[in-house]
Formats: structure tokens, C-alpha cells, sequence
């Protein structure tokens, strides 16, 4: 699930990625071209009720590529991304679309 939020004050998206399901993994990180790809910069808070989920503010009007990484060589899409795109490695990226700033 994706959840993105407009913050006015900021002209940003504040966009929640929730990862539903448990995996084997402790650390899990959210990675992606908003971050180059970096392993140790999101990590994803482990949920309650199940999953995990990280928030970030992301630019308006553009597109993202991302996975979740689970260490290793384990990368995982979103199953509710908004597009998945082939990637230089012969798999897929999923991708989070975030608006334009609104118009009032």
C-alpha cells in the first residue's frame, strides 16, 4: 500500500510505503532512485498488527522507481505500486507516481 499526502508548507508529498506481509528478515529498507538505492538509509518500522511501513516526502510530478530490500541479495516489489518498469538487471522496479501539486 501507498499513501501519499500533500503538504502545502512544504510543496511536497508525504508518502507512507507499507510492506503488508512478514518476511525473514529483520532489517528491512525502503531503496529507490529518491535515495540512490541506498541499503541503510530507510529502514521500514515493523507494524503492530503485521508488516512494515516507512515514510518519506517526496517531490510533486514525478516518478520513482523502488523495491524493499531484505538483505542479501533479496529485493522485493510492491504489490500495490502504481507501474512497474524493467530494470538494467533483466527484473522489474516498481514505481510510485506522486502528483502535481494541487490546484486550489
Amino acid at each position: 500500500m501507498i499513501k501519499k499526502t500533500y503538504v502545502k508548507k512544504n510543496n511536497s508529498y508525504r508518502v507512507t510505503f507499507k510492506l503488508e506481509f512478514e518476511v525473514e528478515s529483520e532489517d528491512i529498507y525502503l531503496c529507490g532512485d529518491f535515495n540512490e538505492w541506498n541499503t541503510k538509509q530507510y529502514k521500514m518500522k515493523r507494524l503492530k498488527k503485521g508488516g512494515y511501513s516507512k515514510t518519506i516526502e517526496l517531490s510533486p510530478g514525478e516518478k520513482y522507481h523502488f523495491k524493499y530490500f531484505l538483505g542479501g541479495d533479496n529485493w522485493v516489489n510492491d504489490d500495490k505500486a502504481d507501474e512497474y518498469v524493467s530494470n538494467e538487471y533483466g527484473q522489474e522496479d516498481s514505481v510510485v507516481v506522486i502528483p502535481e501539486i494541487p490546484t486550489e
